[in-house]
């Protein structure tokens, strides 16, 4: 019979034994270095794979069979043209944080630099409002630095109030050399705005630089107008009354 016969020809395996050495020959050399690299026994010739510049290579009888042994699918295969940063080694949330604080010192970098060479430019102008009649309400002050601004539209941080009291107050600015003028009034009944009857004549306390008298409406911005110099400078206003 063909079955019997056949079965004659095959190497015989017992059951009890190891498989005889015509079943499984004895490992490779490049088996048995990668099985010690794995920590593992190197049993017969089972499927070994090892990823050697991107391309696997199959020590066992999967050789040439174009199957991947389980081995193989649990290395990662090795990634081309990176280079490792010192962020790599770094949880993801850490990396983030770490990116973020960068960010962040970048920009309190760029606002210091833009912000220092206009606050080292800037002079001290110091104004002593003299005259004040009584200390009811404000005394409220604004510096003017061009004829376009004046002289109800000072810019941003260039108006003052303070406390009024009997004689004088001191205001004190950090502007930039440069030409100026100001103007300011008592506000004795401290709602923020300038009395004036119907026919508008004021009815409190005004004052501008250089002590004009206005005629009929505010003085012009040149009348006002004087230079504070690269080394800050003082002056003296006087409040008139109606």
């Amino acid at each position: 019979m063909i079955l019997p016969r056949l079965a004659n020809c095959l190497p015989h395996q017992s059951n009890s034994g190891p498989p005889s050495s015509a079943w499984a020959p004895a490992p490779t050399k490049q088996a048995q270095a990668f099985a010690a690299g794995l920590g593992v026994e190197p049993k017969g010739l089972e499927p070994v794979m090892s990823h050697v510049g991107g391309a696997a290579m199959d020590f066992g009888d999967n050789a040439g069979s174009g199957r991947e042994s389980p081995i193989a699918r649990t290395l990662p295969a090795p990634q081309q043209g990176h280079k490792k940063g010192l962020l790599d080694d770094l949880p993801s949330p850490r990396r983030l944080d770490l990116k973020v604080w960068a960010m962040r010192r970048l920009a309190l970098a760029v606002l210091f630099s833009v912000a220092w060479p206009l606050s080292a430019s800037a002079v001290e102008l110091t104004v002593n409002v003299n005259g004040i009649r009584n200390a009811k309400g404000d005394i409220r002050l604004a510096v003017y630095g061009s004829p376009q601004e004046w002289p109800d539209n000072a810019a941003p941080g260039r108006g003052q109030v303070q406390p009024a009291k009997v004689g004088s107050v001191t205001f004190k600015f950090d502007l930039p050399p440069g030409v100026y003028a100001i103007n300011g009034f008592h506000d004795e009944i401290g709602n923020g705005k300038f009395k004036k009857s119907l026919i508008g004549l004021p009815e409190e306390g005004y004052l501008f630089s250089n002590n004009v008298r206005p005629f009929l409406s505010a003085p012009s911005f040149n009348s006002a107008s004087f230079r504070v110099p690269a080394e800050g400078t003082a002056i003296a206003i006087s409040v008139q009354y109606p």
